[in-house]
């Protein structure tokens, strides 16, 4: 049965068309730019990665200025997906078990729990607030209990 769960993939490239689908009347005159590498998700990976780019392009329309861009790469074994707007940035220190928001916390267990990932909270040289959440694809995820 854990086969079966594994044996439909997704296109990342669709995935996050379809995110930015849904999001593209929010954004008013923001415009969200994505670059995409190919890579073939798992539905557990591809329905975490689509609520967390979900939450941080709000997040980033929210509380950022300018566009926002997303970046989703794959080098080996290792994807990198990043979110960034040209804001203020995140306050130093930032921490995000403190921040009072529920989106963060959602974000923060998905990337660990169903990705087995991790989360980095950054500011840009440039200016503005980067979200970068890397994660290893299917071979290494943990096997579902």
């Amino acid at each position: 049965a854990a086969e079966d769960a594994e044996a439909t993939w997704l296109a990342a490239g669709n995935l996050f068309q379809r995110v930015l689908d849904l999001l593209g009347q929010v954004q008013g005159s923001r415009r969200t730019h994505i670059h995409v590498e190919e890579a073939r998700l798992s539905v557990r990976q591809a329905t975490s990665l689509a609520l967390i780019t979900n939450e941080l392009i709000s997040n980033a329309s929210k509380h950022g200025q300018g566009d926002i861009e997303v970046t989703f790469t794959v080098h080996d074994t290792i994807a990198t997906l990043q979110v960034s707007d040209h804001g203020p940035g995140f306050p130093n220190p930032f921490d995000s078990n403190k921040a009072s928001h529920t989106g963060l916390q959602m974000v923060e267990n998905l990337v660990r729990h169903d990705l087995s990932g991790e989360v980095r909270y950054e500011n840009r040289k440039q200016g503005g607030a980067i979200v970068v959440v890397t994660m290893p694809l299917s071979g290494d995820l943990p096997a579902e209990s």
